[in-house]
């Protein structure tokens, strides 16, 4: 949020914002999470649909480190923790999960 506060506050000198400067912002925070592999959109769907994360082996570890890393999986601790697909991307991955394949 600061950030696109921020990319916003550069673009425009006038309040409240134009709509235009808002969407540039948010396209380009968009932007910098994409692409997104098919095993990562894939893994990110089952993230955002049981608001959990498993590891089916220790193998996948740098992966969900990333993840918290780039803030493409965020969590959240309001009485139980559980997590979720940063909303900029999460509408894009519950659309591109189906379609991705399985790795051979």
């Amino acid at each position: 949020l600061l950030r696109l506060l921020a990319n916003i506050t550069l673009r425009t000198r006038t309040l409240p914002a134009p709509e235009s400067a808002v969407a540039a912002a948010i396209g380009q925070r968009k932007a910098q999470f994409l692409p997104i592999p098919h095993d990562d959109a894939r893994w990110l769907a089952a993230i955002g649909q049981t608001h959990q994360v498993e590891l089916e082996s220790p193998r996948e570890t740098p992966s969900l480190s990333r993840f918290f890393d780039t803030h493409l999986v965020l969590c959240d601790r309001n009485g139980s923790e559980w997590y979720d697909v940063h909303p900029l991307i999460k509408e894009q991955v519950q659309e591109r999960a189906p379609h991705c394949r399985q790795a051979a």
